[in-house]
């Protein structure tokens, strides 16, 4: 079982002076961040009602891609259902389907859409 990370706190903009004025850091806390057996990050989750605008407004897709930018790692929404948790990157420019799991060792989205495109 990978290593797990619940609710860690991010800088994803840095705090900043304009016009006289000074301006908040934006912080993004992720649910749960898990990590694979050589410690390196297997997957950032953050749980979510729905992949919808009710579940996820616009400014968690922001929060999302700033995390992504900063970071490096893409934050997968994710909606829990009775036996099973679906998965979904938002905020990309590519189409990115919805993905259905059982268990949380599973390869990185990212690694799942490129064996997709390779099958192509």
């Amino acid at each position: 079982m990978p290593y797990l990370d619940v609710h860690p706190r991010y800088e994803i903009v840095k705090g900043f002076e304009a016009a006289m004025l000074n301006f908040a850091k934006v912080s993004y806390t992720p649910d749960f961040i898990t990590y694979d057996d050589e410690g390196n990050v297997a997957h950032v989750f953050d749980v979510k009602n729905s992949f919808g605008i009710y579940g996820i407004d616009a400014s968690n897709r922001l929060r999302f891609k700033l995390f992504t930018r900063a970071t490096g790692y893409p934050v997968e929404a994710v909606v829990v259902n009775k036996n099973s948790f679906r998965t979904k990157l938002m905020g990309a420019t590519s189409h990115v389907k919805e993905f259905k799991h059982t268990d949380v060792n599973y390869p990185s989205i990212l690694k799942q859409m490129q064996a997709e495109r390779e099958s192509w």
